[in-house]
């Protein structure tokens, strides 16, 4: 078994980390590739990088649910109040980020933004079959607290760690100096308009500040979130069919 600590882990390793059968990783693993999964480093015997894969969740989530940075990973403030409860190191507590518990049974996620304060995200993951096929790796008794940490603490990522993994990450992909993880959700709703979204729609799925005064979010946000995420996916398929030549 490998040790809690390494970073280069090979298929099985990978899957015993994450807590799912082999079989299943190994079915997911072509399908994620063409996503970006972290590849196999030839120069650890074909392993991938661990925090790599874990950050691929968070880019994931970015990219598919349009969602800020700063609601997927979280932040760490200063506190005054060490037991006052929830997840608290070294003199600051964690708020912000995404936790397993904002996932229902049904896909459909709900959380408080950071940003404007009264303004939910609410998106049904069940519409993006790239997103959903990294959170189905994860079997329910691992669907607990946040939903991305640090594998070198166990905890949520701080800014600037998270910030330096990405970068790892996005260098050796190939990825341009001038492209910045916080991108990501830019280009989902770049995506969107290029699919044909309705305007209004894509302001529901970004949860933009100028759309705050509208009426409390219900299945009317959900419904519009769907419809972008519908269009989307289409787009990217018709896309990635003309880019092989089909």
């Amino acid at each position: 078994m490998t040790k809690a600590t390494a970073l280069f882990l090979t298929e099985g390793e990978l899957a015993d980390r994450m807590g799912v059968k082999l079989d299943l990783l190994k079915t997911a693993l072509p399908g994620l590739a063409k996503s970006g999964f972290p590849a196999p480093d030839p120069l650890f015997g074909g392993r991938r990088y661990w925090p790599a894969c874990e950050a691929f969740l968070a880019q994931a989530l970015q990219f598919e649910l349009t969602l800020r940075q700063i609601d997927v990973i979280g932040r760490w403030e200063k506190t005054d109040e060490p037991l006052a409860g929830g997840i608290v190191d070294r003199g600051q507590r964690w708020r912000d980020g995404l936790g397993w518990s904002h996932l229902d049974a049904n896909g459909i996620l709900l959380k408080e933004t950071s940003k404007v304060e009264g303004v939910t995200a609410e998106h049904d993951t069940m519409q993006y079959p790239f997103l959903r096929e990294i959170i189905d790796m994860f079997p329910p008794e691992k669907r607990f607290g946040p939903m991305i940490k640090s594998e070198a603490t166990g905890l949520p990522y701080r800014y600037r760690h998270f910030s330096k993994v990405w970068r790892d990450i996005a260098n050796e992909a190939g990825v341009p100096a001038h492209v910045w993880n916080r991108d990501s959700r830019a280009g989902g709703v770049t995506e969107g308009s290029d699919a044909g979204a309705n305007l209004e729609h894509l302001r529901h799925h970004a949860n933009h500040k100028n759309i705050a005064t509208t009426a409390r979010y219900n299945r009317q946000t959900l419904e519009k979130t769907q419809t972008v995420a519908k269009l989307r996916v289409a787009h990217r398929g018709a896309q990635n069919g003309q880019g092989t030549g089909e």
